[in-house]
């Protein structure tokens, strides 16, 4: 027994010794890798954020180091960061210089998105260096590689390509501010970026927002700007601001007008006088309740008078549609949109509006005409366009019909009566009658001495198998191509003409905007619209701007011209000092209010 006793603790010993042991050797082998220094040089993610046009990003969007207080981040990155400015560049590698060379107002395709990496806090990285080509001037930048990627110093790498980098210290941040080319006015030089908010394939439009007109010797701007009040209940404050800008395009002054209604409807420059128009739901379909509110000031903006218009058979302004208004002497025509009363269908059916008003009176001129069914009755019109004939003060209303009529029409109304003289569809559109998809989009109508010039947007209807209120089937049914239609001021429809603009056919991944038209002379014509070009390889798609001229007769008499540095909006182009005008408006954020003006030189 006691042989076997010493011998169980000899064994006992043993194991223990060995387990000491092991433990030792473990221990001095994870001091021995804490000893061990890391090579390379020591980089610490960066705290500070890049902010570039109304955007900003964190470390964490666009991981970036610092070294020695230096800032470095990958030139991919950048090359992303700046793609929607002026500033954009790609990154080509040239193996017969052996080098990379950065081509200035070039979009980069980047591969497409991998997978989120999330970043090291500190990583330590071997520098690096590598010639770098700008229109042909080589610098080498000192940077590092990590991962694969080649990390360049900010402030170096931006001035290669004209790019201003600026502290900010309140927001702890550094901006990187854009060139901006010639012939475009940011209002924020600093927060630049090209934007477009222009519509490719919505199924009905609704008001504009803003707008853009000339008088004596200063330009015009006109949006709506809703801000929250100080107060507990979290209202807000919506206005109509007025900007007014000098040739140079400097704001030199700024008006502000207070809604009078719950919805602003539009805005009209009238010979004599501004307009604005308002207006107010009407769920209890009460007869007596003031619709539209017209507000009409002098061309300093100071209201003179206001109408309120009732009686109207509607709920709901504007709805499904827009606003256009036109004048002619004494008369200023509304033409829009309305949600009518319910009827015995149970059912709160859409059409046009229209009302005519004596603008000198203030007073509406045809309110026996604006019940249920007009003369001019569209159901339903998701598109208004109004205009008179300027050499005898005829009106031709333009609507987008999917039902009665399913048609681009245009209505002809006589200037003494207001009856109806004619009217013609100018598109007729495929497929069962009230469905909400029609693959057309108007974007602007004017007119020529002999006839009415319709612009839009519309996919091949040979294509298309069937409508509904949501989709279109059949093939290539997302992608449309740009048209003029013409037809003579009489409506006769065998003078109807087409011209067919652009070809999506011709290019894979090609989508094309509704355009914009303006008259710039008596007989000529500026039409618009916007190229965009998507790549399923790549996670960016780049747009263009085109555009061309024609005739009154809708012929082209100058090719297809591309600006690719232009953004384009929703609202209507002005022609003024030989050039045409434009802004593009998405939002006033933090002080920065995103508007850009563009203009083109024409010849008449």
């Amino acid at each position: 027994m006691k042989s076997g006793k010493k011998k169980y603790l000899q064994l006992l010993f043993m194991v223990m010794l060995c387990a000491v042991l092991l433990l030792s050797s473990t221990v001095l082998e994870a001091k021995s890798k804490r000893k061990a220094k890391p090579s390379g040089i020591p980089a610490q993610l960066s705290t500070l954020n890049l902010k570039v046009g109304g955007r900003e990003f964190d470390s964490y969007d666009i991981p970036g180091y610092v070294i020695d207080y230096k800032s470095y981040y990958r030139l991919t990155d950048l090359a992303q960061l700046l793609s929607n400015t002026y500033s954009r560049f790609n990154i080509v590698w040239s193996p017969e210089k052996m080098r990379t060379e950065l081509i200035k107002h070039t979009l980069y395709r980047s591969p497409a998105e991998a997978e989120w990496d999330y970043p090291e806090e500190l990583i330590y990285v071997q520098p690096a260096s590598a010639p770098i080509e700008v229109e042909n001037v080589v610098q080498d930048l000192h940077g590092f590689l990590y991962k694969g990627e080649f990390y360049v110093p900010l402030e170096e790498t931006m001035a290669m390509i004209n790019v201003k980098v600026k502290w900010m210290p309140e927001s702890l941040s550094l901006k990187l501010i854009s060139e901006i080319p010639e012939n475009v006015f940011p209002l924020d030089k600093e927060d630049w970026e090209i934007t477009s908010n222009i519509i490719y394939d919505a199924r009905w439009a609704s008001p504009k927002q803003n707008f853009m007109f000339y008088q004596e010797g200063h330009y015009f701007l006109i949006y709506t700007s809703s801000y929250r009040d100080s107060k507990e209940d979290g209202s807000r404050t919506s206005e109509v601001v007025i900007k007014k800008l000098s040739p140079a395009m400097e704001v030199v002054d700024t008006f502000s007008l207070p809604y009078q209604g719950e919805i602003f409807g539009g805005f009209y420059h009238g010979r004599e006088h501004n307009y604005f128009l308002f207006g107010n739901n009407n769920p209890k379909e009460k007869k007596d309740a003031t619709i539209l509110k017209l507000v009409k000031t002098n061309h300093q903006f100071k209201p003179v008078a206001s109408l309120d218009i009732k009686n109207t058979y509607t709920t709901k302004p504007f709805e499904g549609g827009s606003v256009s208004m036109s004048e002619w002497k004494d008369t200023l025509v509304i033409h829009t949109a309305r949600e009518r009363y319910r009827t015995e269908d149970g059912l709160n059916h859409q059409s046009q509006l229209t009302v005519v008003v004596d603008s000198k009176l203030m007073k509406v001129l045809n309110a026996h005409d604006l019940g249920r069914f007009q003369i001019n009755h569209v159901s339903h019109s998701f598109n208004q366009f109004a205009i008179h004939d300027k050499q005898n003060g005829d009106l031709f209303l333009v609507d987008h019909g999917d039902g009665y009529p399913r048609a681009v029409v245009v209505t002809k109304l006589d200037s003494a009566s207001r009856q109806v003289k004619k009217e013609a569809n100018i598109i007729p559109i495929p497929g069962e009658i009230g469905a909400n998809q029609t693959g057309v989009f108007i974007g602007g109508v004017e007119q020529s001495r002999d006839n009415i010039l319709v612009a839009v947007n519309q996919i091949d209807y040979g294509k298309a198998k069937s409508f509904d209120s949501y989709t279109i089937t059949g093939e290539d049914v997302s992608r449309r191509d740009v048209y003029l239609y013409t037809i003579n001021k009489n409506l006769t429809n065998g003078q109807k003409k087409s011209l067919k603009l652009t070809d999506y056919s011709r290019e894979e991944g090609v989508y094309y905007s509704v355009p914009k038209i303006v008259a710039i002379g008596e007989d000529k014509f500026f039409l618009i619209w916007q190229k965009k070009r998507i790549n399923e390889n790549i996670s960016d798609y780049e747009t263009e701007l085109q555009y061309t001229i024609v005739n009154g007769n809708g012929q082209i008499i100058k090719a297809i011209t591309t600006l690719p540095w232009y953004g384009i909006g929703r609202g209507d182009l002005l022609y003024q000092d030989g050039y045409v005008w434009w802004q593009v408006r998405q939002y006033i954020q933090d002080n920065h209010d995103d508007t850009t003006i563009y203009r083109v030189k024409v010849k008449e």
